[in-house]
């Protein structure tokens, strides 16, 4: 069982990494912005969870900077976020892959059910509450076998998938299900979470080597690839969300990349949820995507607020293999 990134928790999203070279074209040019341009994907997690986080997804999508959200399938309020989409068949929605179920009270089991991937469900029938246990216990069949659940109970909801990602980074925790996770991507036609470069991160040769190989195989799939995720906002306290976010989007680099943040409206469902720090993190994002001045910086500054569906077009128009 090969770990393929070890201890690499970012954003709650274990992320694929490939460092590019000095001065190389960015993925935003690949895509078809100019140089020098800033793109952003402003990306609201954990849609269907439950009501405070659905209603803050849609919140952040409506009013504030938010342009691409993603559903979490085996979470109860589903239903809520699909009639959502449905109504506006124009917004960005993926899927958030949940193969963990991490609060203390709120669970939930696969869709799939556990006779079918009896491997990601703990005596309770519900997820593990942890990535470790998965990586313990559920085979790559299990996890593509949910991960196909998952994807058709959205179809089945009518939702029609813009992308997907990773809930707690568990599919890019093994190599083997990291694997599995971009089979299914390209089979589909449905973007994933990859990056042409994370700064800071160092993995040596071999990892590098693996992920630029990596890389290539999803861009020449006519999969877009991203710059970078710019954002590791988990140590932020609530009462400083917006002044970070004001100084993460004045010093925005060129480039195409992916902000994730999560966003709750105020009330005792979310506290009951994830607790008061937690909680207050949540709700401090859904006010900063929703503040005036951040809205109004986007606009000063010329980032250019982009979707994964605009991103997944661009690279069928301009993209050429690699």
């Amino acid at each position: 069982m090969a770990r393929v990134l070890p201890l690499l928790l970012l954003a709650g999203l274990l992320v694929l990494v490939c460092v590019g070279a000095a001065g190389a074209q960015t993925y935003a040019e690949k895509l078809g912005y100019k140089p020098g341009d800033r793109v952003l994907i402003v990306h609201a997690d954990d849609a269907g969870m439950c009501l405070s986080s659905t209603l803050g997804a849609i919140g952040g999508l409506e009013r504030g900077i938010v342009t691409s959200t993603s559903i979490m399938m085996p979470c109860p309020w589903v239903g809520k976020m699909a009639q959502y989409v449905r109504e506006h068949p124009q917004v960005d929605a993926g899927l958030h892959l949940a193969l963990t179920a991490e609060h203390d009270f709120l669970r939930w089991p696969p869709v799939a059910g556990k006779s079918a991937v009896p491997g990601l469900a703990d005596q309770w029938g519900c997820l593990w509450d942890n990535v470790d246990q998965v990586c313990q216990h559920a085979t790559p069949d299990e996890i593509e076998t949910e991960i196909r659940a998952q994807i058709d109970r959205a179809l089945a909801f009518g939702i029609h998938p813009t992308h997907i990602d990773t809930h707690m980074g568990t599919l890019v925790a093994r190599q083997d299900y990291l694997e599995r996770y971009v089979k299914v991507g390209i089979e589909k036609g449905l973007p994933i979470m990859a990056f042409g470069s994370l700064p800071g991160e160092d993995f040596g040769p071999e990892i590098t080597a693996r992920y630029r190989q990596l890389l290539r195989q999803v861009w020449n799939a006519g999969l877009p690839v991203l710059d970078t995720m710019v954002n590791n906002d988990y140590g932020w306290k609530a009462d400083e969300k917006k002044a970070r976010y004001l100084e993460l989007l004045r010093n925005l680099k060129p480039g195409v990349h992916l902000m994730i943040v999560h966003c709750a409206v105020p009330g005792e469902e979310i506290f009951s949820v994830n607790g008061l720090s937690a909680a207050s993190r949540w709700i401090g994002d859904y006010e900063a995507m929703t503040d005036p001045e951040i809205i109004q910086l986007i606009k000063d500054q010329g980032i250019i607020l982009s979707t994964w569906r605009e991103c997944k077009e661009r690279r069928l128009k301009y993209g050429k293999p690699e």
